[in-house]
């Protein structure tokens, strides 16, 4: 039998983009061209192929992107998975991704200049957003975490998103996905928040 630990919504999305960059690199060039067809571009959205906001999610340029992005997908990921459960995480996550995607598209349109991305950045900075937020709201109390959040905890996780931040503004980074991204998974964070503040209280009621 797997693993019950193992078979987390984070692992498994772990697992998806890994099996697609091993897929798009080792596999024959037709089928290289099939899934790399799947990334977003400016082009691509305006001809109605809406699914690349979802399937560039799950492709990377490159080893080092993939590792690094699948390295902040299992370390906030995991903490949320915990604290939310994995149904709402995952909402979190596609929806910061899409949101980051439709931020990239937008302002490379508002700007005239065609442009193309792949990467899970914008979901996963929509994750740093949510957990950022959760640990805001967790300062010196005691309602979702095993313990109270100390301003060094805020200070620590608010100098990691800072230091991604600056650079994602590297030349051929997408910027603009990680900002959509980052804005959704405030959003999304805020209402998941409340959703589970309120449970905690009603089972306490109870």
């Amino acid at each position: 039998m797997p693993n019950a630990k193992a078979l987390t919504a984070t692992n498994v999305l772990i697992a998806i983009n890994v099996i697609v960059f091993l897929v798009e690199w080792l596999a024959p060039y037709r089928v290289y061209q099939a899934i790399d067809a799947q990334a977003l571009t400016t082009y691509v959205v305006l001809t109605g192929n809406w699914h690349t906001l979802v399937t560039s999610m799950f492709m990377h340029s490159g080893l080092q992107h993939l590792l690094s992005n699948m390295i902040g997908l299992y370390w906030v990921g995991t903490l949320l998975e915990e604290v939310y459960g994995p149904v709402r995480m995952l909402v979190l996550y596609f929806v910061s991704g899409i949101a980051g995607g439709l931020a990239f598209v937008a302002i490379n349109l508002l700007v005239g200049q065609p442009a193309a991305c792949v990467g899970a950045s914008g979901a996963i900075f929509g994750l740093f957003a949510a957990y950022a937020l959760l640990l805001v709201c967790e300062h010196s109390r005691h309602r979702l975490l095993a313990r109270p959040t100390t301003k060094q905890d805020v200070t620590a996780f608010l100098t990691v998103i800072l230091l991604n931040v600056a650079l994602g503004f590297a030349p051929g980074v997408a910027w603009q996905g990680h900002l959509g991204g980052m804005v959704a998974g405030l959003a999304v964070g805020a209402v998941l928040y409340a959703g589970a503040v309120r449970r905690v209280r009603a089972a306490h009621r109870g």
